[in-house]
């Protein structure tokens, strides 16, 4: 038995796995969970195949393993990265999610409020306008005010939800939402913003430990928002509705219990 053939079997295994591992391992420091046990087993896939194709007695000549062997690499780095872009439901895929269903929220509420400020209709507008004038008091008066004038349609209204937070399952009957919007279907608290207020002022916020060491989003009434690390990292970056120092009841429509 020539040896030359299953160390260069060996070596055409060998390297593709150990370029897997090398990216894998940067990977682990951010993603753990789901997210790992199907990145691995990506690994097992691409790293095995090279070796199946070697290992077939007479399919390949000896000659020719040293470009197999460069052919896993070269799949391993053009293909693995790909599972990267997939949302397998890591931390900071769902951080971003969050993120993005608040924009949404925000989009909404924004509209709300110009269409408010032009037609001069005090039961349109941003949240602390609106329980200044008695429209809203709970976070399940707002989605349904959103919802009753069309801002956002009753199967739009998961995009309060998140991780622990179930999405809504309902519908707007005779301008009411059927079954109750709930506290346990937002995961965002939301601040009592008013027309006045400056752009940086907080409009809402993830509640506390909702992302747990992924941090807290946070979306400003100018629009633009971002996710910290933690509370403290952004402090700074944004105030409280009316000039106020901290969260409280009277600037928050649902803030953390104390």
């Amino acid at each position: 038995m020539n040896p030359q053939k299953p160390i260069c079997g060996i070596i055409s295994v060998s390297l593709p796995f150990l370029c897997i591992l090398l990216i894998l391992s940067i990977w682990l420091f951010d993603s753990k969970g789901q997210t790992f046990f199907i990145g691995l087993a990506a690994c097992a896939i691409l790293s095995v195949f090279p070796g199946l194709v070697i290992s077939g007695i007479g399919i390949v000549r000896r000659e020719n393993h040293r470009w197999l062997c460069f052919a896993g690499i070269v799949l391993t780095l053009l293909i693995y990265p790909a599972f990267f872009t997939i949302p397998f439901h890591s931390p900071t895929s769902r951080a971003l999610r969050v993120l993005g269903n608040g924009r949404q929220i925000y989009l909404s509420t924004f509209q709300m409020a110009t269409d408010g400020l032009t037609a001069k209709n005090p039961a349109l507008g941003w949240p602390g306008d609106l329980k200044a004038n008695g429209a809203i008091a709970t976070v399940a008066d707002f989605a349904n005010l959103l919802t009753r004038n069309g801002y956002l349609q009753s199967n739009d209204l998961k995009v309060f939800g998140g991780p622990g937070f179930p999405a809504y399952k309902g519908e707007l009957k005779n301008g009411v939402l059927d079954p109750p919007f709930e506290e346990k279907n937002c995961i965002f608290k939301i601040f009592l913003v008013r027309e006045n207020d400056p752009s940086n002022t907080v409009f809402l916020m993830s509640k506390r430990g909702a992302l747990k060491d992924k941090g807290v989003v946070i979306l400003r009434k100018g629009g633009d928002g971002c996710i910290y690390k933690n509370i403290d990292q952004a402090q700074g970056t944004f105030i409280y509705p009316g000039g106020a120092t901290e969260e409280t009841a009277e600037n928050c429509l649902n803030p953390d219990p104390r």
